[in-house]
Protein backbone atom coordinates (compact mmCIF):
# COMPACT_ATOMS: atom_id res chain seq x y z
CA UNK A 1 0.00 0.00 0.00
CA UNK A 2 1.38 3.21 -0.74
CA UNK A 3 1.89 6.14 1.35
CA UNK A 4 3.35 9.63 1.03
CA UNK A 5 4.50 10.10 4.12
CA UNK A 6 6.65 12.71 3.34
CA UNK A 7 4.42 15.67 1.96
CA UNK A 8 5.53 18.96 0.30
CA UNK A 9 4.09 20.72 3.43
CA UNK A 10 4.56 24.53 3.78
CA UNK A 11 5.30 24.62 6.71
CA UNK A 12 8.17 27.38 7.95
CA UNK A 13 5.76 26.80 11.13
CA UNK A 14 6.46 24.80 13.71
CA UNK A 15 7.70 25.71 17.46
CA UNK A 16 5.84 26.14 20.16
CA UNK A 17 5.73 27.13 23.90
CA UNK A 18 3.20 25.56 26.48
CA UNK A 19 0.13 27.25 26.06
CA UNK A 20 -3.08 25.26 28.10
CA UNK A 21 -5.93 23.64 26.17
CA UNK A 22 -9.27 23.41 27.69
CA UNK A 23 -11.99 20.72 27.80
CA UNK A 24 -11.62 16.81 26.89
CA UNK A 25 -8.65 15.91 24.76
CA UNK A 26 -8.90 14.66 21.41
CA UNK A 27 -6.65 12.69 19.90
CA UNK A 28 -4.68 10.91 22.47
CA UNK A 29 -0.87 11.19 22.40
CA UNK A 30 -0.07 8.12 24.59
CA UNK A 31 1.54 6.14 21.40
CA UNK A 32 -0.18 2.80 21.14
CA UNK A 33 1.90 0.89 19.32
CA UNK A 34 4.92 1.52 17.07
CA UNK A 35 5.28 0.82 13.40
CA UNK A 36 8.44 -0.57 11.53
CA UNK A 37 8.79 0.95 7.50
CA UNK A 38 10.91 0.88 5.20
CA UNK A 39 11.04 3.37 2.12
CA UNK A 40 10.41 1.60 -1.44
CA UNK A 41 13.71 2.61 -2.48
CA UNK A 42 15.50 0.62 0.09
CA UNK A 43 16.67 3.15 2.63
CA UNK A 44 16.23 3.24 6.48
CA UNK A 45 14.13 1.38 8.65
CA UNK A 46 11.68 3.93 10.29
CA UNK A 47 10.17 3.15 13.66
CA UNK A 48 6.63 5.33 13.82
CA UNK A 49 5.01 5.98 16.80
CA UNK A 50 1.23 5.54 16.20
CA UNK A 51 -1.80 7.38 18.09
CA UNK A 52 -5.03 6.68 18.36
CA UNK A 53 -7.90 9.35 17.05
CA UNK A 54 -11.25 7.91 17.69
CA UNK A 55 -11.52 5.41 14.59
CA UNK A 56 -8.50 6.75 12.98
CA UNK A 57 -5.31 6.23 13.83
CA UNK A 58 -2.31 8.92 13.50
CA UNK A 59 1.50 7.67 12.65
CA UNK A 60 4.19 10.26 13.45
CA UNK A 61 8.00 10.08 12.48
CA UNK A 62 9.97 11.61 15.63
CA UNK A 63 13.34 12.98 14.91
CA UNK A 64 16.06 10.24 15.32
CA UNK A 65 17.33 9.02 18.72
CA UNK A 66 14.89 11.43 20.38
CA UNK A 67 13.24 10.58 23.77
CA UNK A 68 9.91 11.01 24.76
CA UNK A 69 7.59 10.62 27.68
CA UNK A 70 3.68 11.39 28.48
CA UNK A 71 1.23 10.49 27.11
CA UNK A 72 -2.83 11.46 27.10
CA UNK A 73 -3.26 14.79 26.14
CA UNK A 74 0.43 16.06 26.22
CA UNK A 75 3.54 14.27 24.87
CA UNK A 76 7.37 15.87 25.02
CA UNK A 77 10.23 14.98 22.75
CA UNK A 78 13.63 16.32 24.26
CA UNK A 79 16.85 16.32 21.71
CA UNK A 80 19.62 13.69 22.49
CA UNK A 81 22.54 16.57 21.66
CA UNK A 82 21.02 19.93 22.68
CA UNK A 83 20.33 21.05 26.36
CA UNK A 84 16.87 23.02 26.43
CA UNK A 85 15.35 21.66 22.69
CA UNK A 86 12.15 20.10 22.88
CA UNK A 87 9.40 19.68 21.15
CA UNK A 88 5.61 19.83 23.05
CA UNK A 89 2.62 18.34 21.59
CA UNK A 90 -0.77 19.01 22.79
CA UNK A 91 -3.95 18.21 22.00
CA UNK A 92 -7.48 19.26 23.05
CA UNK A 93 -10.98 20.79 22.56
CA UNK A 94 -10.94 24.75 22.05
CA UNK A 95 -13.39 27.08 20.07
CA UNK A 96 -11.12 29.51 18.02
CA UNK A 97 -12.61 32.46 16.75
CA UNK A 98 -13.30 32.23 12.87
CA UNK A 99 -12.22 35.58 11.33
CA UNK A 100 -7.95 35.52 10.79
CA UNK A 101 -8.14 38.72 12.50
CA UNK A 102 -9.73 37.47 15.58
CA UNK A 103 -7.89 34.45 15.67
CA UNK A 104 -4.09 36.51 14.88
CA UNK A 105 -5.03 38.30 18.46
CA UNK A 106 -6.36 34.79 20.47
CA UNK A 107 -3.28 32.81 19.26
CA UNK A 108 -1.24 35.91 20.28
CA UNK A 109 -3.04 35.89 23.41
CA UNK A 110 -2.06 31.83 24.10
CA UNK A 111 0.95 31.98 23.34
CA UNK A 112 2.06 34.75 25.36
CA UNK A 113 0.13 32.85 28.66
CA UNK A 114 3.05 29.59 27.74
CA UNK A 115 5.70 31.79 28.94
CA UNK A 116 7.76 30.49 32.04
CA UNK A 117 6.29 32.86 34.70
CA UNK A 118 9.33 35.02 34.93
CA UNK A 119 10.38 35.36 31.29
CA UNK A 120 10.87 38.63 30.33
CA UNK A 121 9.11 38.48 26.65
CA UNK A 122 11.38 40.05 23.47
CA UNK A 123 9.59 39.36 20.89
CA UNK A 124 6.08 38.36 19.36
CA UNK A 125 5.13 37.71 15.81
CA UNK A 126 2.13 37.79 14.16
CA UNK A 127 0.63 34.92 12.98
CA UNK A 128 1.55 32.65 9.56
CA UNK A 129 -1.40 31.38 8.13
CA UNK A 130 -0.57 27.77 5.86
CA UNK A 131 -3.05 25.15 4.49
CA UNK A 132 -1.33 22.00 4.40
CA UNK A 133 -2.50 18.24 4.25
CA UNK A 134 -1.94 15.53 6.25
CA UNK A 135 -5.27 13.20 6.05
CA UNK A 136 -7.15 15.66 8.08
CA UNK A 137 -6.83 19.15 5.86
CA UNK A 138 -7.12 21.99 7.58
CA UNK A 139 -5.30 25.47 7.88
CA UNK A 140 -1.96 25.61 10.34
CA UNK A 141 -1.38 28.91 11.74
CA UNK A 142 1.99 29.22 13.74
CA UNK A 143 3.95 31.92 15.94
CA UNK A 144 6.84 32.60 17.09
CA UNK A 145 7.81 34.22 20.15
CA UNK A 146 11.32 35.54 21.83
CA UNK A 147 11.82 35.63 25.22
CA UNK A 148 14.88 35.97 28.18
CA UNK A 149 14.79 33.39 31.23
CA UNK A 150 17.81 33.49 33.69
CA UNK A 151 19.87 35.56 31.45
CA UNK A 152 19.51 33.40 28.48
CA UNK A 153 17.63 34.02 24.90
CA UNK A 154 15.03 31.28 24.03
CA UNK A 155 12.96 31.21 20.93
CA UNK A 156 9.52 29.04 20.75
CA UNK A 157 7.26 28.39 17.81
CA UNK A 158 3.64 27.89 18.62
CA UNK A 159 2.20 26.04 15.56
CA UNK A 160 -1.69 25.09 16.08
CA UNK A 161 -3.99 22.88 13.98
CA UNK A 162 -7.85 23.84 14.24
CA UNK A 163 -9.89 20.52 13.17
CA UNK A 164 -13.55 19.35 12.97
CA UNK A 165 -15.41 19.76 16.28
CA UNK A 166 -13.24 21.87 18.20
CA UNK A 167 -10.28 19.00 17.94
CA UNK A 168 -7.18 21.11 18.79
CA UNK A 169 -3.66 20.46 18.47
CA UNK A 170 -0.16 22.56 19.11
CA UNK A 171 3.40 21.79 18.52
CA UNK A 172 5.76 23.64 20.50
CA UNK A 173 9.65 23.85 19.40
CA UNK A 174 11.56 25.46 22.53
CA UNK A 175 14.93 25.80 22.15
CA UNK A 176 17.89 28.46 23.26
CA UNK A 177 18.62 31.33 20.41
CA UNK A 178 21.95 29.76 19.51
CA UNK A 179 20.17 26.31 18.54
CA UNK A 180 16.74 27.27 17.14
CA UNK A 181 17.22 27.03 14.12
CA UNK A 182 18.90 24.05 13.87
CA UNK A 183 16.07 22.70 16.06
CA UNK A 184 13.39 24.10 14.15
CA UNK A 185 14.41 22.67 10.93
CA UNK A 186 15.00 18.95 12.58
CA UNK A 187 11.47 19.16 14.31
CA UNK A 188 9.64 20.58 11.47
CA UNK A 189 10.86 17.70 8.96
CA UNK A 190 9.36 15.22 11.46
CA UNK A 191 6.60 16.70 11.40
CA UNK A 192 6.16 16.29 7.77
CA UNK A 193 5.49 12.41 8.72
CA UNK A 194 2.35 12.92 11.11
CA UNK A 195 -0.75 11.38 8.92
CA UNK A 196 -3.99 10.15 10.24
CA UNK A 197 -4.62 7.16 8.44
Amino acid sequence: MKRSIFRTLSLAFLGIGLIPLVHAEVVDLTPSSKVDIRPEDGGVLNTYMVFKDGKRTIQYLPPPEWTWSGGGNKLTLFSPNEAGVRLDVLSGKMALPKSKEELGVKLQELAKQALPPTAELRELSDPNFYFISMGADSDISEIKIKYTLNNERFTKSVAFYQGKDGAFLQWIVTAPDKNFEQAFTTVRSSIFSWVWM
